[in-house]
C-alpha cells in the first residue's frame, strides 16, 4: 500500500506565509541560499574546491534577491510512503 503526498514550499525555509509577495526579499534570499549550500556545498567542493565556495554563493544569494523582488517562488516537495502487506 502506498501514499503519495504534493506539497508547494516556499525557497526561503522560513518563510510560512501562504500570499505572493516576499516582505524581506534581502534575508529571504538569504535563508534560500544558506538551505542550497548546505545540500551543494560538498558536491561544488568536490568539484572545483573550496576557494570558489563563498563567492558562488555570495553571487546565487544576490540573484535570488533579485528574482524575489519580483515574485514569491515555491517548489514541489513529494512525499511518499509504503507499507509492508
Amino acid at each position: 500500500m502506498a501514499s503519495i503526498k504534493l506539497f508547494e514550499q516556499n525557497w526561503d525555509p522560513y518563510d510560512d506565509s501562504e500570499g505572493d509577495g516576499v516582505l524581506d526579499s534581502a534575508s529571504s534570499s538569504v535563508n534560500a541560499a544558506k538551505c542550497i549550500r548546505s545540500v551543494m556545498e560538498s558536491l561544488v567542493t568536490s568539484h572545483f574546491g573550496e576557494t570558489i565556495l563563498d563567492m558562488l554563493f555570495e553571487e546565487y544569494t544576490r540573484r535570488v534577491a533579485n528574482h524575489l523582488k519580483k515574485e514569491k517562488t515555491k517548489f514541489n516537495v513529494i512525499v511518499l510512503t509504503l507499507k509492508k502487506l
